[in-house]
């Protein structure tokens, strides 16, 4: 029998011929399923030991992870984990220390492993995130193969395309004595916030470099102010170093992103010597996280009116209070007119551009012509996209590169007339609003929620728009659950 340490029983060795069986086979153990740890508290974490994995060198470990801000002066390393592969585990004085570790300082992502071949005890590398990835679930994989001799990370926030490192040609050895700290380890702060579905991968196909499933886990309501428990006991010690006195339990789940498809308007034609009036559509806490966006649809300038002045024909404002082009979120997508100029408008909060805009010009050959007219936005992208194309006529597109848009419980469309603008001179069909999963897809969209919408619009007896100033209409609730669009029977056909 395998001697017995202080407060920890030691599992029994295996044999080597069944070690030689389980390295052959992928092992998987859920660490840690939902739990809430607080920076700056007492020292609570989980400490679990592992002595079976005898040659074996291929490991994984991925998990969800919500980072909580800290005050500035909150600025001393908490660990999110540590995987040791010594039988006396130390903080990153010997060679498997930190065979695979996470840490978290502001906004760094510290990984680190360790090198034979090189002699370094500590090999590490940074990923950093954005100001708004605070409080939104992060997809993170560190894995090691000894055959490769590759480490590999991915990290992956909400709304936004993944980063990733490789450390190539890293020799490990192998090791009896394993140990996973989790959310606390040796003289580190607890991890600022929530850690779900942590699992650890050891064996065949631990290791991965593509073909992540980041909505996988299913996240509830963290664990806070008690202890897991786990029934397969006979393969590892799972020994929590304190509980959470943390009482927030509060109800967390994953964004499962949907797909918005919402026609707003049908036939319609706006008078641009009319007194104000136009369509007016909102929504509150629909998109809460959701960035992704675009409308779509046909408008027709008629040669009746002047377009001496700006006039509105698509406006998306995500500010409570709406204002023009004031703030950051004023003109999330706007699309607009003034003479024989298309204006195309977004913000960006990098270069801090409330209102950063493009234009199509157009020829008076061109009044009195449908064109299709696709504008867009992709948060893991990070850009805008916008197609343009008038019947009989080749189409033109414009871009926006690294531009990054803020989240918004608030939204409103305009359609046909906003703020001081002059009503939209001439017609809109078939317009479309998407948002959530595909809302952005550099076009032709190959979905719309009406299959007749890549047709060129025969009707022209729709609403006319005129008189009083709009009211809002509610954007009707997405379903719970979503149902795929109406797709065409036949492909699209872009304008003849």
């Amino acid at each position: 029998d395998q001697a017995t340490s202080t407060k920890e029983i030691i599992q029994p060795v295996l044999l080597q011929e069944s070690m030689e069986e389980e390295a052959m086979k992928l092992y998987t153990d859920l660490v840690v399923e939902n739990m809430q740890f607080k920076y700056g508290a007492k020292p609570s974490g989980i400490r679990r030991t592992y002595e079976r994995f005898i040659g074996n060198l291929e490991f994984g470990i991925q998990g969800y992870f919500k980072i909580k801000k800290q005050p500035r002066n909150a600025n001393e390393w908490a660990t999110a984990y540590v995987f040791n592969s010594n039988e006396e585990p130390l903080d990153g004085q010997q060679f498997g220390d930190r065979t695979l570790a996470l840490s978290i300082k502001g906004n760094q992502l510290h990984f680190t492993t360790y090198d034979l071949q090189t002699k370094n005890i500590n090999l590490s590398t940074d990923i950093y995130f954005d100001e708004d990835d605070y409080n939104r679930w992060a997809f993170i994989y560190f894995g090691y193969s000894g055959c490769l001799g590759n480490a590999f990370v991915y990290v992956q926030f909400e709304n936004k395309k993944p980063q990733t490192y490789k450390f190539i040609d890293v020799v490990h050895d192998d090791s009896i004595f394993y140990t996973l700290f989790v959310g606390q380890s040796f003289k580190y702060q607890n991890f600022p916030g929530k850690i779900s579905c942590l699992t650890l991968l050891a064996g065949p196909q631990a290791y991965r470099e593509k073909d992540f499933d980041v909505s996988s886990c299913k996240i509830k309501d963290p664990v806070s102010g008690s202890t897991q428990t786990k029934t397969d006991t006979d393969t590892h010690t799972d020994t929590h170093t304190d509980t959470h006195t943390d009482t927030n339990t509060d109800t967390d789940t994953m964004t499962q992103r949907e797909e918005v498809c919402q026609q707003l308007v049908d036939e319609a034609k706006f008078n641009y010597d009319k007194k104000p009036r136009g369509l007016r559509y909102k929504s509150i806490n629909k998109f809460n996280k959701e960035q992704e966006f675009s409308f779509q649809g046909w408008f027709k300038l008629l040669n009746e009116y002047n377009r001496k002045l700006v006039a509105t024909a698509v406006q998306i404002n995500s500010n409570e209070k709406p204002r023009d082009a004031e703030n950051h979120g004023d003109r999330v997508l706007a699309f607009q007119v003034l003479k024989n100029k298309l204006i195309f408008s977004t913000y960006d909060l990098n270069s801090n551009n409330i209102n950063m805009s493009q234009e199509v010009v157009f020829t008076e050959n061109e009044v009195n012509k449908w064109f299709l007219v696709y504008q867009a936005y992709s948060p893991m992208e990070r850009k805008m996209f916008v197609h343009v194309q008038f019947v009989g006529e080749p189409a033109k597109e414009l871009a926006w590169n690294n531009v990054r848009h803020q989240d918004s419980k608030v939204y409103r469309i305009y359609v046909g007339q906003s703020f001081s603008s002059k009503n939209f001179p001439g017609r809109i069909n078939s317009l479309t609003f998407y948002a959530g999963v595909n809302a952005y897809q550099e076009f032709p969209k190959d979905k719309d929620c009406d299959e007749d919408s890549f047709t060129v619009p025969t009707t022209e007896t729709g609403t006319t728009i005129s008189g009083n100033t709009a009211t809002d209409t509610i954007i009707p609730e997405p379903p719970k659950t979503p149902t795929e669009p109406t797709k065409p029977t036949k492909k699209p056909t872009e304008p003849t």
